[in-house]
């Protein structure tokens, strides 16, 4: 990498070429590669030619490129005259050439800088939070910083009538009517603090999510501080085979019909490569970095990444101040690595006791463990919560998950079925004709 490689600076030379040749090819040219992509100097120019020109609604000619681009008339002739002839299928190759090399050689800086970066009091965690961020952003190159309006305009209203031609429903679904209809499903760059006390179900909840957005063909990545990955696999033995969670956990007085259907899963279409569990990591620097690895790998096998889960925040150690300071960047790192991936992230969070004391134990955006940032920085805030845990004569199925905060639309209550066998939420049966979403705005 350290010197000009042959077979690339043919391949940019055969590119910028065929633009001088044909105003077609500049399009395409311009709308593939940026200028970054481009090793050698002249071609770098001559391309920032072209594009300007683009960009201003004139002719792309050999006379124009050369005004633009200062660069002699016998350079830009011998260039055009030897791209004569260049087919789209040749076009094609040019430019995966280039930029299969281009990004090669971004690693490449990349990981010389890093090594030049690093002194014997780096810290590692540091060091590769800054490399990933590096290497991910790779994977999105093209994406400009900053973006026009009447483009995404455009963009937003082609999503809206391809959305309301296939019958109004969110992209990514919670896979609970219910619950979409309350948050719009999940969005990119959403987060959501899914909060209650102890055993109210948030894990249970996260669970049920993350299951059916698997189901419809995203990605999800799971990060569970709380509970091993084994725990995790065991609940969804439970769902996949029908099973009762207890006679999973203690493997006993389990029927021969009972053991076939857990048998039987082994044997069902797999979800390899979209749903990783990680319950090592506790910061929100390694969470953010392996975030990135794993997005980026689905990415590459074409599949989006739908949700991110976080189970829960305030396990997840951070440097700071004090508590509230350490909370503080756990929430605000949700809530870019939302933004950064393009996908919901689902935060669990526990409560403090406070609603415990009150006659209505509903609980409220106060109640929240060091609350102040998660209420800013959330986009939804709703609580689970199980009257059944305070009084036995209620069924342990109702569910209320209670929308206290909503940038993008009305707060209110959800009504959820909850099946403590399965450990797992559904939406209440139609035939019970209770109104499962009521707005409080």
């Amino acid at each position: 990498m350290a010197h000009r490689p042959p077979m690339v600076l043919d391949s940019e030379r055969a590119a910028i070429g065929a633009a001088l040749k044909s105003e077609d090819v500049a399009e395409v040219i311009t709308a593939e590669l940026t200028d970054e992509d481009f090793y050698d100097e002249t071609c770098r120019k001559l391309y920032g030619a072209i594009k300007n020109l683009s960009d201003d609604g004139l002719a792309i000619t050999q006379v124009s490129v050369q005004e633009r681009s200062g660069i002699g008339t016998s350079d830009i002739e011998e260039l055009a005259y030897k791209a004569a002839g260049t087919t789209p299928s040749q076009l094609k190759t040019i430019v995966s050439d280039i930029r299969r090399v281009a990004g090669l050689r971004s690693i490449y800086n990349s990981c010389k800088d890093t090594v030049s970066s690093v002194s014997k009091d780096a810290k590692l965690e540091e060091v590769l939070e800054g490399l990933e961020k590096n290497l991910y952003r790779l994977d999105r190159a093209g994406a400009s910083e900053a973006k026009d309006g009447t483009d995404v305009m455009q963009a937003v209203i082609a999503d809206f009538i391809e959305r309301r031609n296939n019958g109004g429903g969110p992209e990514v679904s919670t896979g609970i009517q219910a619950l979409d209809k309350a948050i719009i499903g999940l969005r990119p760059g959403k987060m959501m603090i899914l909060a209650g006390r102890p055993s109210m179900g948030k894990t249970a909840l996260a669970d049920t999510i993350r299951r059916n957005v698997v189901a419809q063909g995203y990605g999800v990545v799971q990060f569970s501080l709380e509970m091993s990955a084994e725990e995790l696999l065991e609940r969804e033995l439970s769902f996949q085979a029908q099973l009762n969670l207890r006679k999973v956990l203690a493997a006993k007085e389990v029927t021969d019909d009972e053991l076939a259907r857990v048998i039987a899963v082994s044997g069902q279409p797999g979800i390899q490569g979209r749903w990783f569990i990680d319950d090592r990591t506790y910061s929100i620097a390694g969470i953010r970095r392996r975030a990135r690895i794993l997005s980026g790998r689905m990415a590459r096998a074409g599949i989006r990444t739908g949700c991110i889960v976080v189970d829960y925040i305030q396990l997840a150690g951070e440097n700071g101040d004090g508590r509230e300071q350490s909370v503080a960047a756990i929430s605000r790192g949700c809530k870019l690595m939302s933004k950064e991936l393009g996908c919901t992230v689902l935060a669990l969070s526990q409560l403090n006791r406070a609603c415990e004391y009150r006659e209505d134990r509903r609980p409220m955006m106060s109640d929240l463990r060091e609350s102040g940032s998660l209420e800013m920085d959330a986009d939804i805030v709703a609580f689970v919560y199980r009257e059944s845990m305070y009084d036995s004569s209620v069924s342990p199925e109702e569910t209320e998950i209670l929308i206290r905060k909503h940038r993008s639309g009305p707060t209110g209550t959800v009504r959820l079925r909850y099946n403590p066998k399965l450990v797992t939420f559904e939406d209440m049966p139609v035939h019970q004709n209770v109104a499962t979403y009521e707005t409080t705005q």
